[in-house]
């Protein structure tokens, strides 16, 4: 391994950060296992146990199904904890802490 991060092995064989890795290079469900986890925060939010369906909205969703999406994140003990989730990654999709994939460009636009 890089001093980078990067592993140079096989697909699926290990998941690096940094120069720290997780995983068992022997053991691909032990890889897959690790990068599925959910944060840890994750076990406390609202949304916990509910499908997709309700917070991944499709394209010219009406104002009650994002209602009923914001009205969730506005009872969830871990809603800041959520949006710096979905800040940090540009590629998460749906509602995360109360705001929209739009919402959350227009807050990365304006502090850049």
């Amino acid at each position: 391994m890089r001093g980078d991060g990067f592993h140079a092995g096989p697909p699926f064989a290990a998941l690096h950060y940094g120069d720290v890795m997780m995983g068992d290079e022997s053991d691909p469900s032990a890889w897959l296992a690790e990068l599925t986890r959910r944060p840890q925060w994750h076990a406390e939010a609202a949304c916990r146990g509910m499908g997709s369906a309700t917070f991944v909205l499709g394209r010219g969703a009406n104002e009650s199904i994002m209602a009923r999406a914001r009205a969730i994140c506005s009872t969830c003990p871990v809603t800041v904890e959520c949006l710096d989730y979905a800040l940090a990654d540009i590629d998460c999709v749906g509602v995360w802490g109360g705001t929209t994939a739009q919402e959350r460009r227009a807050t990365r636009a304006a502090v850049a």
